[in-house]
């Protein structure tokens, strides 16, 4: 959020991109702003927190089909906004991703 002459300014798409770290095309693109305390990345939009990573897919992908889908990580990096690395999909999906994608906590990449 932003504050102009007139008082706040709701963000904006440019502002939404200005935080996120657009390194290489096939690269992670972490978020550089505030966090939940998951690790997700957290965007005030319309004066309401949204999830970065969903509103990045939103944003390239269009809203998901259904209200019940997620926007789920191919990178399983929680900051990553890249559109390449995120997909829509249903809880289910996402419990086979952290099956298949399990390390035991010795082996976790912790977030910074």
């Amino acid at each position: 959020m932003r504050y102009g002459t007139g008082g706040m300014v709701k963000n904006t798409v440019d502002d939404f991109w200005a935080k996120v770290d657009r390194a290489g095309e096939n690269d992670c693109w972490p978020w550089k702003e505030g966090l939940w305390q998951n690790g997700y990345g957290r965007f005030k939009l319309n004066y309401k927190s949204i999830r970065a990573h969903r509103y990045a897919l939103e944003l390239v992908k269009g809203p998901p089909i259904s209200v019940n889908l997620l926007a789920l990580h191919e990178c399983l990096d929680r900051r990553c906004c890249n559109p390449k690395h995120l997909y829509w999909g249903t809880h289910q999906d996402n419990m086979r991703d952290r099956r298949m994608n399990y390390k035991p906590a010795w082996n976790r990449k912790e977030i910074p």
